[in-house]
């Protein structure tokens, strides 16, 4: 090998190494970008959907809770209402309207007393005897203030859970208080059920720190530390990154309801999802550098075999090299659009989890389920179609000659080139004759020339927001393809050289230079014949001759 020949190897494997670098960096960065951002939202969205469905569960209950205790002091105060004050001294009438009050709200009420102005039992009817006084209690006391009163839950007979309702009732000369007992038992089992999973528990404390319910083992501080968390206005607190409660004020303020859950559990399925998606993302990225890595050395094996090969060989190696380069100007491209239906299924899966959660027989959450999963499913086959269409465009360039139908070709090649098109702002328009007959070429090959034409076009007018126009037209001996661009054009000075080996007007780093020199060696070898014509300001246009037949090298 001359010295010669020496110097231009080192020199290609220099721009092998630099093209490694370039398309490593240009893939990776946007994965790595849209992967942060994806992170970012969906920990947002996670936090979201859980303080959503704890806030749900609390409120809905607390509605529940208020009508059962606003629904106790109704009744107290439509009795006490629709009848005679006289009527109430009696046992027996009491003792009727106790029996009406079972029977219609499925005992709930415990019994029925009045009660004088110093807290004397003046009728009673119920399981305990006569002759009580009240007139110590805290209740007797806040009712003596009020025309209605609802009380802190207390314990009754057998450690039954009552919570106590009164209203007055008065006649010319005398105040008294008719009070009843409510079993609190049912709001206590609903409490105790509310909890989201195995950590999940609900309690009631009220504004004196004082449990209105039975306190779980799981409860993790004391009811005035629970308390004082929400002296601030919002009802949701994370707590030393060990458990999430949800909140809500009951009975006029004067209670909270509070739901208690490990973030272990209340984010499990979605840590899961987000995991997966940084396995993903990461399994890509490194997918991408294998990738790269393997073709270019594969690429700087060819040329440093070079020397000793045949021309025809060594214009076989650039071949494979400017493709190499062309599939750097794709890989960003679909790497950004492969990641949007990556980004769908990851935030479907996260909302399959949560469907789980609730049950999928809960309301119409089927349906949901069925939906999410479609979803996934489309967006599935859409990074099939494009990997299946990145591959076939990466493999490696056959000669083979087959036939080969031209619209077809260029169709798919503005595909590949879409997303790129789509960043520089750049519209593809074509105007194909549908009646092109099939000619015989390499398929590989031409989709080269193509591709390297197009990307060269909107590389052109990047961010310049102008048309790329494709057309094909049939003559009697051969297929002209036409690819004209809006762009800056090509100085005078440059014109002889632009079919030139390694002779590029992009900034460095962003360009091979063997892209048209590739395709001028490719359609020379089929026996086609490319030129072009250029006007500064106006743009670009670039003809492709091919002939029909069997196109063989010449």
């Amino acid at each position: 090998m001359s010295m010669e020949e020496k110097r231009t190897s080192r020199q290609s494997k220099r721009i092998i190494r630099k093209m490694v670098f370039i398309l490593i960096g240009v893939a990776i960065a946007p994965m790595v970008l849209i992967t942060g951002i994806i992170l970012y939202r969906f920990n947002s969205f996670s936090h979201e959907i859980v303080h959503t469905h704890l806030e749900g569960l609390v409120l809905g209950n607390k509605h529940h809770i208020d009508f059962f205790l606003n629904e106790k002091l109704s009744n107290i105060r439509y009795l006490s209402r629709g009848f005679e004050s006289e009527l109430f001294r009696a046992d027996s009438f009491l003792r009727e309207r106790l029996k009406d009050l079972r029977e219609e709200y499925n005992h709930d009420f415990v019994d029925l007393e009045l009660i004088d102005e110093q807290g004397h039992q003046a009728a009673y009817a119920g399981p305990s005897g006569r002759g009580a006084y009240h007139g110590n209690t805290r209740w007797f006391k806040e009712a003596m203030k009020t025309r209605h009163y609802i009380s802190d839950v207390i314990m009754g007979p057998n450690a039954q859970p009552l919570c106590i309702v009164t209203t007055k009732v008065q006649n010319e000369n005398t105040r008294w208080i008719l009070k009843a007992a409510v079993d609190f038992g049912s709001i206590n089992s609903l409490v105790e059920n509310l909890g989201a999973g195995k950590t999940g528990i609900a309690f009631i404390v009220n504004r004196q720190g004082d449990f209105q319910t039975q306190p779980s083992d799981k409860i993790k501080l004391t009811g005035q530390q629970y308390l004082n968390l929400f002296d601030k206005a919002t009802n949701t607190r994370q707590v030393n990154d060990k458990f999430i409660i949800e909140s809500a004020s009951l009975k006029n303020d004067d209670w909270i309801l509070i739901l208690q859950q490990d973030i272990d559990e209340a984010f499990s399925g979605l840590i899961f999802s987000k995991n997966f998606a940084v396995l993903f993302f990461s399994l890509g990225s490194i997918g991408i550098i294998l990738v790269c890595v393997m073709l270019f050395r594969r690429a700087n094996m060819y040329i440093s075999e070079a020397g000793s090969e045949k021309e025809s060989a060594m214009t076989q190696k650039i071949i494979e090299t400017g493709k190499l380069d062309s599939i750097g100007e794709l890989a960003s491209g679909i790497a950004h659009e492969i990641n949007n239906p990556v980004a769908i299924m990851v935030e479907e899966a996260g909302w399959v989890q949560d469907l789980i959660h609730e049950g999928i027989d809960n309301n119409d959450n089927r349906e949901e389920f069925m939906r999410a999963l479609k979803q996934i499913e489309t967006q599935g086959h859409r990074c099939k179609e494009m990997t299946r269409k990145l591959l076939t465009f990466g493999r490696k360039t056959d000669s083979r000659i087959e036939n080969v139908q031209i619209n077809d070709l260029i169709g798919e090649v503005v595909s590949l080139s879409s997303e790129k098109a789509l960043l520089a702002n750049v519209k593809i328009y074509t105007d194909l004759d549908p009646h092109l007959p099939e000619i015989q070429s390499s398929v590989t090959e031409l989709q080269q020339v193509l591709s390297n034409i197009i990307n060269n076009g909107l590389d052109a007018m990047e961010n310049k927001g102008d048309r790329l126009d494709i057309s094909s037209m049939f003559h009697e001996d051969h297929i002209t393809i036409t690819v004209r661009d809006n762009g800056p054009g090509i100085p005078a000075i440059n014109l002889n050289r632009v079919f030139d080996p390694f002779f590029s007007t992009k900034p460095v780093g962003k360009g091979s230079g063997l892209g048209l020199s590739v395709c001028y060696s490719i359609i020379k070898k089929i026996g086609g014949k490319i030129d072009f014509e250029s006007v500064v300001g106006e743009g670009s246009a670039f003809h492709i001759v091919l002939p029909l037949g069997n196109s063989s090298e010449q």
